[in-house]
């Protein structure tokens, strides 16, 4: 668990990337997330689809 730094002090970046890698690494995180979350919406929309051609 992380916790904030008081107020106007900057925490050490403790991961020993520097930021512009860590900044990369979290958009690139956040595509591939997207691309799972459409993914699941994709097969759940199918999935109820069937569902309502079945009754």
């Amino acid at each position: 668990m992380t916790q904030s730094a008081p107020l106007g002090e900057e925490r050490p970046n403790t991961t020993g990337m520097p930021d512009g890698e860590l900044l990369s690494r979290l958009n690139r995180l956040q595509r591939e997330l997207n691309i799972i979350v459409g993914e699941i919406r994709a097969r759940l929309s199918g999935r109820a689809s069937k569902n309502n051609q079945a009754r």
